[in-house]
């Protein structure tokens, strides 16, 4: 926490980062756009204090040395996670709590000044919601020319025009195609995890009953936290995974055709348990499956089935496994010999 506050008051004393956010140019966005690619690291610190320069719309009021050492001291007395201040910050350190007032003061004068939020705010952004029952996969293009290709049994919940932050909120799986934006980070919240990127392709995998989140990098570079921990970085090829029932997560590689290939109608199995088995062709196919009998403790799949229909699949199965199955409209039944 404290190590990212004082990134944030360094960029907020920076006169080049305030011209950049207040008064942008072509030459300063590519500048700070370089400045992003080799500290990618800076990501969150950059969104934060951009956050709190565009959020300042009023005169700030002229403030006495002690009334801001004063404030800054209670501030301070409040945070157990800050250390003692040396000297040679106490300059910066007053000016992020002078900052920190300005903003306080902003919404004082909304909320009761005479000027109401909605005339503060007059843009209305309305949310979209987009789901995905069993069966069935989408295609979904954001206002800023983002793709989103999202999996069967999701929902994805994102502004209809994005404004100073692209935010997206995932619940299940989908791949996304991010254009990029040097000024505007793009967030997938999926339960408490959150990825950050600014223009690349990745897959995230969130589905409430299986336990973990996967966040795969396809290309480009991204930013992953858990709730307010501290962010892992990945490269292409690599792919997070966090155990949400035992905690703790790992960084492994991974094959982008096993990962992705969903997208593009190939059904993958990697030494999948027939638990895993049956919850994927239910989601895949939209039908419901009942088993009569029960597989044997190693039973597991490995398999790849391009674009081919729930009776091609559970034919293929058969010859490799000691099963039985009948298929009846969206009803399937696999049976144990």
């Amino acid at each position: 926490m404290q190590g990212k506050s004082q990134q944030v008051l360094r960029l907020l004393r920076q006169q080049e980062f305030k011209q950049w956010v207040l008064n942008p140019t072509e030459e300063r966005d590519i500048y700070w756009k370089k400045w992003l690619e080799k500290n990618p690291e800076q990501y969150e610190a950059v969104l934060k204090a951009r956050e709190l320069l565009v959020r300042i719309r009023f005169k700030e009021r002229n403030l006495k040395e002690s009334e801001i050492d004063e404030m800054l001291s209670n501030i301070i007395a409040r945070r157990s996670w800050y250390k003692p201040i040396r000297r040679r910050e106490w300059r910066f350190a007053r000016m992020a709590a002078a900052l920190a007032l300005s903003i306080a003061t902003s919404y004082l004068i909304i909320r009761f000044g005479g000027v109401s939020e909605q005339e503060a705010h007059p843009e209305t952004i309305n949310n979209v919601v987009r789901n995905t029952p069993k069966g069935v996969k989408s295609q979904i293009t954001l206002s800023d020319g983002s793709k989103i290709f999202l999996n069967s049994e999701s929902r994805v919940q994102f502004p209809e025009k994005f404004g100073d932050s692209r935010i997206v909120e995932l619940q299940g799986e989908a791949y996304f195609q991010v254009a990029k934006d040097s000024l505007r980070p793009f967030l997938v919240k999926s339960r408490n995890i959150t990825t950050s990127v600014y223009g690349t392709s990745f897959n995230v995998n969130s589905y409430a009953d299986d336990g973990t989140i996967q966040v795969a990098l396809v290309e480009g570079k991204v930013s992953v936290k858990k709730g307010n921990g501290e962010p892992y970085m990945l490269n292409p090829g690599e792919k997070i995974i966090f155990d949400q029932n035992k905690g703790g997560e790992k960084v492994v590689k991974f094959d982008p055709f096993i990962e992705t290939g969903w997208k593009n109608g190939a059904l993958v199995f990697v030494n999948s348990s027939f638990g895993e088995f049956v919850t994927k062709l239910e989601r895949w196919y939209g039908v419901d499956i009942d088993v009569v009998g029960a597989p044997k403790e190693n039973w597991n799949v490995d398999g790849t089935f391009d674009n081919e229909s729930l009776e091609e699949v559970l034919m293929g199965v058969s010859f490799t496994h000691n099963i039985r199955y009948a298929i009846q409209e969206k009803r399937a039944t696999i049976i144990f010999n």
